[in-house]
């Protein structure tokens, strides 16, 4: 293995689709013309019994530790625009979003998921997935799709965007909703309007449960588990078994 470079790591159930997946997302994303750099594949795909990885070379600096929007958005706002820029389509690779928690699946695989779960609560899951799906935007845009000041690296020669495993083609506000957690959505209003925000809040509040089906479908146990129940508390209940 090289030592200056990043392996990304696969273990459980579909582990070989999930990397060959992974690669082709992460070629597509270098050859695009962003306005930061972004790792590029070395080593692309090698499995053991238990796990899988690919190789990617590493790029210099820090994750970017939110301050302020005022101080943060010259930095964020120019990755989006330049996100936003490219000329992506369904036939050049790029998939539709969602595809990490089951694409155009993902409400009948949460469906079976929560079967054995409190009536309250599946009720709640079933009205925070409908808000999401009626409130997205038809107009299909680049998304990173975990685009967070932990995947925005700052160093002295410039800035890196890394981790593009959930690239996609979806609506903006996917973009836009992890920004939610480090930022007001006061401050936010200064650079986005009323109705993406609110779109972005809905992609946010149903973030949990596609980290359930994610992990279902992987087979972390764990994972689903602890997902279910953060939705669960987030809407006020005591877990996703007993809603009081």
């Amino acid at each position: 293995m090289l030592e200056d470079a990043v392996y990304r790591v696969r273990h459980g159930r579909n582990r070989r689709l999930a990397i060959y997946a992974e690669v082709a997302v992460m070629q597509k994303f270098s050859e695009f013309d962003l306005r930061g750099s972004t790792p590029r594949v070395i080593a692309d795909g090698f499995h053991a019994a238990e796990w899988s990885a690919f190789g990617t070379t590493r790029l210099p600096g820090t994750p970017l530790v939110p301050t302020s929007w005022a101080s943060d958005r010259h930095i964020i706002l120019p990755l989006l625009d330049s996100l936003r820029s490219v000329e992506a389509h369904l036939d050049t690779g790029i998939p539709e979003s969602r595809q990490w928690c089951g694409g155009r699946d993902f409400a009948d695989l949460l469906e079976q998921l929560m079967e054995d779960i409190a009536p309250p609560v599946r009720a709640s899951a079933r009205d925070t997935v409908a808000m999401m799906f009626s409130m997205e935007n038809d107009e299909m845009k680049l998304c990173h799709g975990d685009f967070g000041p932990h995947n925005i690296l700052i160093s002295d020669t410039g800035i890196g965007l890394i981790d593009p495993d959930n690239l996609c083609l979806g609506d903006e506000a996917l973009d836009v909703a992890p920004l939610l957690g480090s930022y007001s959505t006061g401050d936010l209003k200064q650079d986005f309007s009323q109705e993406l925000l609110q779109r972005a809040a809905a992609i946010k509040r149903a973030l949990p449960l596609q980290v359930a089906v994610a992990a279902d479908l992987a087979g972390d146990e764990g994972l689903r588990n602890h997902a279910l129940n953060n939705f669960a508390t987030r809407r006020g209940f005591r877990s996703a078994h007993a809603a009081s």
